[in-house]
């Protein structure tokens, strides 16, 4: 399935500020996000988001850029962690998470870049997911304008990822898919992103 968002940011072309055809804006304060219930599974494991992103503050505590959820309070989602105020290492990292109701069992995956994003221009993001890989460091890999980020867990030390074979909630027959949010909790994204696309069954770089 691919996304192409119709182009709605036009005016500050004449100034000569950056503007990225086909996106779309995002309010937060008014829940905006869009939403997919697949009819059908795909594949689980393996799948690529891709997209270009604009967070309009950075200080928000997370951004939710792609969640999927099993309509309770189990998940995985592709966020932007802000300035989260709980737990200083986290911030402004991307993180994938994947949650399915037990943080401590081998199924749980957290990712976090370890690279910062401190400002509000465009990035590309890719969040490229694959449990099928034998190596565990393999199963998530997280891009930023083309260049793979070094994994880092959510104290800083070494990232958690979930057994091989493991089935996500993103792709899932009667499961929501969301770019914007996370179904499970109200944390909407708040900027603008364009371009955006879902690949099924291939992890992309």
């Amino acid at each position: 399935m691919g996304v192409v968002i119709p182009q709605v940011i036009t005016s500050d072309r004449a100034s000569g500020a950056q503007v990225i055809d086909g996106s779309l804006k995002f309010n937060n304060g008014l829940s905006q996000h869009l939403e997919r219930t697949p009819g059908t599974s795909g594949n689980r494991k393996t799948w690529t988001w891709s997209g270009w992103v604009r967070f309009a503050d950075i200080d928000k505590v997370k951004h939710t850029m792609f969640g999927a959820s099993n309509s309770g309070t189990e998940y995985s989602e592709f966020r932007f962690m802000g300035n989260d105020t709980g737990d200083t290492s986290r911030a402004y990292k991307l993180n994938f998470q994947h949650y399915d109701g037990d943080s401590t069992n081998s199924l749980f995956t957290d990712v976090y870049s370890e690279r910062l994003i401190r400002d509000i221009g465009w990035y590309h993001f890719v969040c490229a997911v694959d449990f099928t890989q034998t190596t565990a460091a393999n199963r998530v890999k997280i891009y930023v304008n083309g260049v793979l980020t070094t994994q880092v867990g959510a104290d800083g030390g070494s990232a958690t990822i979930g057994d091989q074979n493991l089935n996500t909630f993103v792709n899932t027959s009667g499961d929501e898919n969301n770019i914007g949010t996370n179904p499970s909790y109200s944390q909407y994204f708040d900027g603008g992103m364009s371009q955006v696309y879902f690949i099924d069954n291939q992890a992309l770089g």
